[in-house]
């Protein structure tokens, strides 16, 4: 997302260190007024407008940073601290004037982009003008509630898990949690984890150098690398192999990783979001999750809710999917209200498909009958279905248990060859989670 320039002072003596940072800033699209003179340094302060004020507190022997830091403060700028001085007192007084932030100086390259994302965060649209721009459309009070504290704690640094049912929109919350949050040329690097067979997962995380196995005729950078300096999002997170979670939590943990067939490790800062269909919790008491990744990767968790349980959502996407809608038509209100009170068992993009089918369809006029086929097929079984004489013997001869055994390996076969064999498209469809597909085939 494009983003206006920013403006930054930084009030520094050590003249290699405030040439690091404001060429970071620079590069970064901030204009920077770079000076150790606390006089030029305030005026500046009472002159424009800025953003974020980077400073130290001692100029040479002399303590100048307060009245430098009291001038930011009072012009509305977020003030950082890079300090020298690794002392409790130090800092507590520094809070007190009113600093942001306080970091030593070594290491400052591992936090300033995180600065940065506070900084725009404090100066991007109004949420909701963002989430309109975005089309993604939200009237329920507890979502919209919830994306807030979600996009809060993501700026601090926390991970996010996301949860919810198939279909809900996590994979678009996630890269809009990211887009409002991250600078423009900051990476979303999705990863579905259902999709990579384990033999892959290592080499597709961590990446792998030539000729670390047969078939690696070139180096390849992995997704946590690709990552580097934006967000890594892993869709899916209950699928990834036992081996695999213990590797992942360790490169969480200390930001670093070894390429396949690398023995140099590489570093890597990224944010990091997950998501799940799946209950975790479940998973983990059956020994299939470990504990301390489920720790690690859900600083906060959040379980978006269905859409039947916001009907003002829904409501909002049909009026908003007819407006926007180059061809006009009119919607019925016994169609609307069919619409209201169905349950969308495939949330979001069932609805989508629904509304773009009425819309193509070439009605001007939408009646409730013309809902009625592309919903039929979600009604209940037991409301139609009949069995015929050949499928009443095979259950007689199998046996009940073994027989829907036998059709649900049948059904699920069936769709991951339509799908050519994409076990993504394959559990979308069928609305199952990655585990049931794999146990389903392995039977």
């Amino acid at each position: 997302m494009k983003r206006e320039k920013l403006k930054a002072l930084v009030f520094e003596d050590d003249l290699l260190f405030r040439a690091a940072v404001s060429s970071y800033l620079e590069e970064k699209n901030f204009d920077v007024f770079a000076t150790d003179s606390k006089e030029k340094a305030i005026a500046e302060l009472k002159k424009q407008s800025f953003q974020l004020t980077v400073l130290d507190m001692m100029i040479g022997d002399n303590l100048e940073g307060p009245e430098v830091m009291q001038a930011a403060v009072a012009c509305g700028a977020y003030t950082v601290v890079f300090s020298s001085v690794d002392d409790d007192d130090v800092i507590e007084n520094n809070y007190l004037i009113g600093c942001d932030d306080y970091f030593l100086k070594l290491g400052w390259e591992n936090v300033i982009d995180r600065i940065i994302d506070k900084v725009r965060f404090r100066h991007q649209d109004d949420l909701r003008t963002f989430l309109k721009k975005k089309k993604m459309l939200i009237a329920d009070p507890f979502y919209y509630e919830n994306i807030k504290r979600c996009i809060a704690a993501f700026v601090e640094g926390n991970n996010l898990l996301l949860e919810g049912e198939t279909g809900v929109g996590k994979t678009c919350l996630a890269q809009l949690i990211h887009e409002y949050t991250s600078h423009e040329q900051a990476p979303f690097i999705a990863l579905n984890c259902s999709e990579i067979p384990e033999s892959l997962f290592e080499s597709e995380l961590f990446g792998h150098k030539k000729g670390a196995f047969t078939g690696a005729d070139r180096d390849k950078k992995g997704f946590l690398e690709l990552a580097n300096g934006g967000t890594l999002f892993l869709d899916e997170i209950g699928s990834l192999p036992l081996q695999m979670q213990a590797k992942l939590l360790k490169a969480v943990e200390e930001k670093s990783f070894y390429a396949v067939g690398s023995e140099f490790r590489t570093e890597t800062q990224f944010r990091l979001i997950c998501a799940t269909c799946e209950g975790l919790n479940a998973k983990i008491a059956q020994g299939l999750f470990r504990k301390d990744l489920y720790f690690r990767i859900s600083h906060l968790s959040f379980e978006i809710p269905p859409l039947r349980k916001r009907p003002r959502d829904i409501e909002l996407f049909i009026d908003s999917f007819l407006l926007d809608s180059a061809r006009r038509i009119i919607l019925r209100a016994e169609a609307k209200e069919l619409l209201l009170t169905f349950e969308w068992p495939g949330n979001v993009r069932q609805l989508d498909k629904v509304m773009t089918g009425l819309v193509r369809e070439g009605k001007g006029i939408i009646d409730l009958e013309d809902i009625g086929p592309y919903l039929g097929a979600m009604r209940s079984l037991s409301e139609s279905f009949e069995l015929d004489e050949i499928t009443r013997d095979k259950i007689k001869n199998l046996g009940l248990k073994k027989y829907l055994k036998e059709l649900e390996l049948a059904i699920v076969s069936s769709f991951y060859r339509e799908n050519n064999e994409k076990v993504r498209n394959t559990i979308r469809d069928l609305k199952i989670s990655p585990s049931v597909f794999y146990n389903i085939l392995k039977k």
